[in-house]
């Protein structure tokens, strides 16, 4: 009898230390006062990931990855980790986080912006996409707050740093493309000057620059595009406008071409649609009109000619084909 109620007062011991056992929420949170984010995140992801119902310490574990990505990008120096902790952050950045949860996304944001700013690319392409995520880490950070005078500073600072660098590669892969008649490198002109256009659009070298640079690539594909356009021919009859235009899908996926999505845009903003009445039987140029097809993987190439009504002395822009309502593609004429 002895035996029996000493087991059972050992059964009910071991009860009670399980039933004061703490949770992986509690065990998180007390490793975030403790500032050791790596176990509150670890603690706290684990109980995200048995029960997310019951989980209501989304913003503590959003601060832990915020805190860590902030902490290891100061010992490492490593902005790529510091990315994927800021990344991980925003899964937990719920719609009505609070404003301190907030504010400290945006410093975090700021800083880094600030950390690609500093980080020494391998290469080129990774210089441009060490720009580019600044740029979308101050844009996203912005849109929280568009009066945030710190992301402003550092956005303006990013961009005084690389306009010229991007106006310097525009300039040097338009000036090849003519020494070497490597036209695709008109491409990469327009590519470089669109970025710097972001910055400054209204700067004299930008805008003469773009303008030479579309004079040599309207009758140019460019496989960056996926689905492209290269305008051949262009001629003015009869209040219609009408285009020899080449398409070529470059993407592994088949796309549709509906007459009714393309516009023309003059440089006031007006737009023009095609006339489809004229359009029918038209050989302008030697080649059908543009009829709905869809242009199948592996590169399909075809040419047609468009026809738009126009009024007289208008100064057009650019070809619009509306892909989707989402995705649009331009070509323009100057």
């Amino acid at each position: 009898m002895k035996k029996f109620l000493f087991f059972s007062l050992i059964l009910s011991i071991l009860l009670i230390i399980a039933g004061c056992e703490k949770s992986d929420q509690e065990k998180g949170i007390e490793a975030f006062q403790a500032d050791q984010y790596l176990d509150a995140i670890n603690y706290l992801y684990k109980s995200y990931q048995i029960d997310s119902i019951q989980f209501n310490q989304h913003e503590i574990l959003a601060l832990a990855f915020l805190y860590r990505g902030n902490e290891l990008y100061g010992k490492t120096k490593n902005v790529k980790s510091f990315q994927g902790n800021i990344d991980e952050a925003k899964k937990f950045i719920r719609s009505n986080a609070s404003d301190s949860l907030m504010s400290e996304y945006r410093k975090s944001l700021i800083l880094l912006a600030q950390a690609y700013r500093v980080a020494k690319p391998k290469s080129d392409l990774e210089r441009e996409n060490f720009f580019s995520r600044a740029l979308d880490n101050l844009n996203e950070c912005l849109a929280i707050d568009s009066t945030d005078t710190e992301a402003l500073s550092v956005m303006e600072e990013i961009k005084i740093d690389n306009f010229q660098a991007l106006l310097d590669k525009a300039n040097s892969a338009y000036e090849r493309a003519g020494r070497t008649r490597d036209y695709s490198l008109y491409n990469t002109a327009e590519y470089y000057v669109k970025q710097a256009a972001q910055m400054d659009s209204k700067h004299p070298d930008v805008r003469n620059l773009i303008s030479k640079i579309r004079m040599r690539t309207v009758n140019i594909l460019d496989p960056r595009e996926g689905l492209s356009f290269a305008i051949y021919k262009e001629l003015y009859e009869k209040k219609f406008y009408i285009l020899l235009t080449g398409i070529k899908n470059y993407w592994n996926r088949p796309v549709k071409i509906n007459v009714d999505n393309f516009e023309l845009m003059d440089v006031a903003g007006n737009k023009y649609t095609i006339d489809k009445r004229e359009l029918e039987g038209r050989r302008i140029f030697g080649h059908p009109s543009i009829t709905d097809t869809t242009l199948t993987p592996g590169n399909p190439f075809i040419e047609a000619e468009l026809v738009f009504g126009v009024p007289e002395k208008v100064y057009l822009k650019q070809l619009i084909y509306h892909i989707n309502d989402s995705d649009v593609k331009v070509k323009y004429f100057r």
